[in-house]
């Protein structure tokens, strides 16, 4: 299973895709789902919404698990990962582009921001903020 013993780990990894899937899954939707969950959702309904949200992402853990040997039957291993690592890397452009920056502002402030449709999405190193604010 893999390379023979005498390729070395370059060789190996640089021909699997998994490592490709597992970085832009992990620096987009793997985290975005917990993200979201904690920051993002309206005070009011958070905790619901957090639920929901954790309750979605297992379904879809369920349903992969459930089709990943077939559609490794119809695709092989390595066209399932290259369809996850291309998945998560479309998931990686649309959190840069869409997920409001959150680092610094309090949850009234995201909330408040996203109510009024100014919250913008990263874009690039921010300036440390002042932690020490009250509101």
């Amino acid at each position: 299973m893999g390379a023979p013993a005498s390729a070395g780990a370059s060789s190996f990894y640089g021909t699997r895709p998994e490592p490709a899937y597992e970085a832009a899954f992990s620096a987009s939707l793997g985290i975005a789902m917990w993200l979201v969950n904690s920051e993002v959702f309206p005070t009011a309904v958070r905790g619901k919404a957090g639920s929901f949200g954790l309750a979605t992402h297992w379904v879809l853990n369920l349903l992969i698990s459930v089709t990943v040997l077939t559609t490794i039957q119809a695709i092989t291993p390595s066209g399932l990962f290259f369809a996850y690592a291309v998945l998560g890397a479309l998931g990686f452009v649309f959190l840069a582009r869409r997920m409001p920056e959150t680092r610094g502002k309090r949850l009234e402030e995201i909330e408040a921001d996203l109510q009024r449709g100014t919250a913008s999405p990263v874009s690039g190193p921010q300036p440390e903020a002042d932690m020490t604010r009250t509101p």
